[in-house]
């Protein structure tokens, strides 16, 4: 779009200049740009709608599809089987999720291995400099010592998703009822002489996905299954686990703003990603501010299509 809009007369760069300067950054220093704009943009939403109670977030990441020779692109690594792709690049990301507008409140590109505690506690760190945190949601990737131990550390809530092992099936299998609690599921890990314990809550409920099937996570939250009335409300509990859902949109939607590139240089993948992440935020600004001025009931589906949006951003932006 850029390219049909400007000529080298009118003032725009070319776009080998372009990428030459992308190519000359960092991928965290990348990271630390985009993450700075989504501040901006936080501030601007701020002025007209406020987030008056703690935000659930979630942590995830996404994997962007990689066609290219992965031994010319340091980030490639191998894909899920579930992608109809072989390999791929990470992104981590964390959102709002709810009943909140769902910014992305920062990104972290994934190169080489950090541990998983590590990345959680940047990632809350990021999205702590823009909102009160409430309950934090993760599946099964993150279930580790480490992120419980980082999440209670910092007095948070939190909903995660139960990779299965030899006691995790043994309590399924025990379970007396549809909806099951287990206090105190200990969970140990030693290094280097050192050992970290947790005692989350084991909590196994019915898939609201798939008929007949059990889904078990560890959580924080008080839940109990002593009495008919405290498994429904532990179930109800669980059930909110679906918002984490709406980050899977937000990666749709980001990605539809990806702009599409061969390069295999990581700092512009990484940006072409970090950009993609502020063109949705600032969509998401835009519609709320939308809604505001044409003074109509406010929803969390946009009302301004994406398309427009981006046609309005590339007729109104003065080339510099």
């Amino acid at each position: 779009m850029f390219d049909e809009e400007t000529t080298r007369e009118s003032g725009g760069p070319a776009g080998d200049t372009h990428l030459e300067y992308i190519k000359q950054l960092d991928a965290m220093e990348i990271a630390s740009m985009v993450n700075g704009a989504i501040g901006s943009m936080m501030w601007a939403a701020e002025q007209y709608y406020s987030i008056d109670r703690h935000a659930d977030v979630a942590i995830d990441i996404t994997y962007v599809a990689y066609y290219g020779d992965r031994d010319e692109f340091q980030m490639s690594t191998g894909a899920p089987p579930s992608k109809s792709y072989s390999w791929c690049y990470k992104m981590a990301t964390i959102s709002v999720v709810g009943e909140e507008v769902k910014f992305t409140l920062g990104m972290r590109p994934l190169r080489g291995y950090i541990p998983r505690r590590v990345l959680v506690e940047q990632l809350l760190d990021m999205a702590g400099d823009h909102v009160s945190l409430g309950t934090v949601y993760a599946d099964a990737e993150f279930d580790g010592i480490g992120v419980i131990a980082a999440l209670e550390e910092k007095r948070l809530s939190y909903r995660i998703r139960k990779s299965s092992d030899d006691r995790v099936d043994r309590f399924v299998a025990d379970m007396d009822h549809e909806v099951a609690v287990k206090q105190s599921h200990e969970m140990e890990k030693g290094s280097g002489g050192q050992f970290v314990t947790v005692t989350p809550t084991l909590v196994g409920v019915p898939s609201t996905r798939k008929e007949d099937t059990t889904v078990v996570f560890v959580t924080n939250l008080q839940v109990c299954d002593r009495t008919k009335t405290a498994r429904g409300r532990t179930r109800h509990l669980m059930g909110r686990y679906a918002r984490r859902w709406g980050i899977e949109n937000s990666y749709k939607s980001i990605k539809d703003f990806l702009a599409w590139t061969t390069s295999r240089n990581t700092a512009v993948r990484v940006f072409y990603f970090g950009f993609a992440v502020i063109l949705y935020d600032m969509w998401l600004v835009v519609d709320l501010l939308v809604q505001i001025s044409l003074d109509i009931e406010q929803r969390l589906k946009p009302r301004v299509p994406a398309r427009t949006f981006l046609n309005i951003v590339r007729k109104e932006m003065p080339v510099t």
